[in-house]
């Protein structure tokens, strides 16, 4: 009985969807829905046996795609009998990690829901290659053969689009040129070298970078306009930030640990930055490419042992936290080439923390002489462990010299 209804069911799905020479699939979602071979079915393969059976439905849309995800009985290899599915109305979940190709999947126009890659054995993505719309977001981890996923350059993105790369060691080339405007960008631990895929993207909440060892540059940026926060983060051979001359204010931004990375000079638009976090970059010598900044919350120069010059500063007047943020604070420590605070001294409005510790050889804190003496909270300025203990209460007690 149950084979009989099989081939029922197919043979109605043939005739509705496929044998008439003068039919074409729908390319609209909204219509592919209403066709006989649509299903409101949750579509989950664990088996290549499962993969197999799906031949005999003939399904064009279904509510949620899952292949893979059961570790213990997971065998699938091969996708092509699903190569008459064009409609996803939920989400698609692939975790298998013996299939080496997503050709069969290569016929889907449409997920209206989240795409979430895993553990995959797959060197591209070219399977989803007639990808044109992704309403969720995009997630893609633990596929330590996938090397390219350009096939998903005519994807296009909800507005506001979540995108999560996270330990696909040779993932080098990427696939975003229909992203125009996202949530939160995270590529980490991946063998990216830019982000030229994103020449079209306008506006981020936040991207991130870490990790990620061939990391050179921000190259591909160059459209956005809105950014509210930016961190890179072990990236060594980081060596430019260009792309974010149109940025004009951050929420927060952080550039650590880097062996080669020397110029802000591309942040010379940017008057606010609520955050600022520089730790640890080997090779920066000053912060020429802040001259415009005028106010932040906090800001963290930590651990940067060419940094001679801080005077970029000179513009900055305003160090205190707004509505809903934390603490205000200014932490400069273990800047051991770091001679004078010169840059300060025209901050005017400081109700924060002040932590200077340990720059070896820091000798002139003069620049701080007005901050100390103003001090809203005394009881939170630390200043110690430098090569000269200032003492404000003096004539020239600010100096060594």
């Amino acid at each position: 009985m149950r084979k009989l209804f099989i081939c029922f069911f197919a043979a109605i799905t043939a005739l509705s969807c496929s044998d008439d020479d003068s039919f074409t699939m729908p390319t609209d979602p909204n219509e592919i829905v209403k066709l006989p071979c649509a299903s409101s079915s949750v579509l989950k393969l664990v088996t290549q046996a499962d993969v197999n059976y799906y031949a005999e439905k003939g399904y064009c849309s279904v509510a949620e795609l899952i292949i893979g995800g059961e570790l213990t009985d997971d065998n699938i290899t091969d996708l092509t009998p699903l190569a008459g599915l064009y409609n996803v109305e939920g989400d698609v979940t692939i975790e298998a990690p013996f299939l080496e190709s997503l050709e069969g999947l290569h016929n889907i126009l449409n997920i209206r829901g989240d795409l979430t890659i895993s553990r995959g054995g797959m060197k591209s993505l070219d399977g989803l290659r007639g990808l044109k719309t992704l309403g969720g977001d995009l997630t893609i981890d633990y596929s330590s053969s996938l090397e390219n996923i350009a096939a998903l350059n005519s994807m296009a993105t909800r507005e506001g689009v979540n995108i999560t790369l996270y330990n696909n060691q040779a993932l080098k080339t990427l696939g975003f040129n229909g992203v125009t405007t996202a949530g939160a960008v995270s590529i980490k631990y991946c063998g990216i070298q830019n982000l030229n895929s994103f020449q079209n993207l306008v506006a981020a909440n936040e991207i991130t970078i870490e990790g990620n060892e061939l990391f050179t540059s921000l190259n591909g940026l160059s459209s956005i306009t809105g950014l509210k926060k930016l961190s890179i983060t072990q990236c060594p051979e980081l060596t430019s930030i260009e792309g974010l001359e149109n940025i004009t204010r951050f929420e927060s931004l952080t550039i650590s640990y880097t062996t080669k990375f020397n110029s802000l000079q591309p942040l010379h638009n940017a008057t606010s930055i609520r955050v600022l976090d520089l730790t640890v970059n080997e090779a920066l010598t000053s912060l020429e490419g802040l001259n415009s900044l005028k106010e932040a919350s906090e800001i963290r120069l930590a651990t940067n042992d060419m940094l001679t010059s801080i005077s970029a500063l000179a513009n900055l007047e305003t160090i205190k936290s707004e509505e809903g943020e934390g603490n205000a604070m200014l932490s400069i420590i273990n800047n051991n080439s770091l001679v004078t605070l010169n840059g300060l001294e025209n901050i005017t409005d400081f109700v924060a923390q002040l932590y200077i510790v340990e720059n070896d050889a820091l000798k002139d804190f003069c620049a701080v002489q007005a901050i100390v003496d103003n001090a809203v909270y005394p009881e939170s300025i630390s200043i110690s462990d430098n090569q000269y203990q200032p003492d404000f209460t003096q004539p020239g007690g600010c100096s060594m010299d």
